[in-house]
């Protein structure tokens, strides 16, 4: 079978020289299976040590596990508002040449005691950018 990878195609992290597909691959799919047997047989451990807290669950007639009241979504304060403004007013709304998405940046490293941050459009950027870093960091091992 012809190897359909294609070398030129992937993202720069992948065209290092220690990076083998296969070997990849194969953790990949021996860790899924590991993290799948786990959960099958865990969950039900986690299931029936939680089930006699209430004999029937909330949908069902039992009491509800939270009585509070939420909060809205998106939760947008003054300082929030201004900082939008202040970018929206800039038209520099790309992290090129704008220093709002540095500063951020460098707030929330502080915040968290982090090496890094970078602030991304999407969950989805972030996980892809996420991934590409655990990649990049094995290669380079």
């Amino acid at each position: 079978m012809r190897n359909t990878f294609n070398y030129y195609r992937q993202p720069l992290f992948l065209k290092t020289k220690n990076y083998e597909k296969r070997n990849h691959r194969r953790e990949f799919i021996s860790t899924a299976t590991v993290i799948g047997a786990g959960l099958t047989f865990g969950a039900p451990v986690i299931a029936c040590s939680t089930a006699g807290a209430a004999e029937k669950p909330a949908i069902l007639g039992g009491p509800k596990a939270f009585t509070g009241k939420w909060s809205g979504w998106p939760i947008v304060g003054q300082i929030e508002q201004d900082e939008l403004l202040k970018v929206l007013n800039s038209g520099q709304w790309c992290r090129l040449g704008a220093k709002t998405a540095l500063r951020f940046e460098e707030e929330y490293k502080k915040l968290f005691g982090a090496k890094g941050a970078l602030g991304v459009s999407s969950g989805t950027a972030a996980l892809y950018t996420m991934l590409g870093l655990l990649i990049l960091d094995r290669a380079m091992k």
